[in-house]
């Protein structure tokens, strides 16, 4: 890769003014070289830096744009998102490098076009991961398995959180979801419904004798006893 590397002398213009292009994204990266790893955190600030204005296009139709959040924790949840992207960046070219007396300074470059494709498969395989997660989980729910399905939702969830501003629309059985709003809203409702359900409703004991009568206690929901959750039970007198 050929670039040109511009030491001390007059500042490049881009070092205080970013270019302008219909058809790239550009990245500034600036680091004190008083820092022993100066290069890498000038590359990293380049690309949050491009991050910052692709995360500008977030899909209106994202899950992110759905929150019913306070600004504080929607602005988290946005740095998040923008750090994550940044790490995901894939085909910039680094175009120049300035050393000043004392700051180490980067431009990147990243096609606008080559972006759109590696975020349309990106896109793909969110929406596959997510969608597999989602039918496991529903097919383990169908089955009473509940801590099963919630653990598949969950793991749904992680598997496209890096595609989360994304529009990640799927169909499933023959409509339309948005797979981040259905993992979500799947994890909470799967525990709707239960209750604990007991064999006795009263208990006559006395001190320091066997209870003759056994204690079943389950977890129900819908009518049937959901398997495999483990519980605890305390008497007090």
């Amino acid at each position: 890769m050929a670039f040109a590397v511009t030491l001390l002398g007059q500042a490049p213009q881009w070092v205080t003014r970013r270019p302008l292009s219909e058809t790239k994204y550009f990245g500034i990266g600036m680091a004190p070289v008083s820092d022993p790893d100066h290069r890498n955190i000038a590359v990293a600030n380049a690309m949050l830096d491009i991050a910052s204005q692709i995360s500008v296009n977030i899909e209106s139709t994202s899950f992110m744009q759905t929150l019913d959040v306070d600004g504080r924790s929607k602005e988290l949840f946005e740095e998040k998102v923008q750090s994550r992207m940044a790490a995901n960046i894939s085909g910039q070219e680094l175009k120049d490098s300035y050393l000043s007396g004392s700051h180490y300074y980067v431009l990147y470059e990243l096609d606008k076009r080559k972006y759109e494709k590696f975020i349309d498969d990106q896109r793909k395989r969110g929406v596959e991961l997510g969608l597999d997660y989602y039918a496991k989980g529903k097919a383990a729910e169908a089955s009473n398995d509940i801590l099963g399905a919630v653990r598949l939702y969950a793991r749904g969830l992680e598997s496209i959180e890096q595609y989360i501003y994304l529009d990640l629309q799927a169909k499933y059985e023959g409509r339309q979801i948005d797979l981040p709003t259905e993992l979500y809203n799947a994890c909470i409702s799967a525990f709707s419904g239960m209750e604990l359900v007991q064999n006795v409703t009263e208990l006559n004991v006395e001190a320091f004798k066997p209870n003759p009568d056994p204690l079943a206690v389950c977890l129900s929901k819908g009518g049937n006893v959901i398997p495999n959750v483990p519980m605890t039970a305390s008497f007090t007198t």
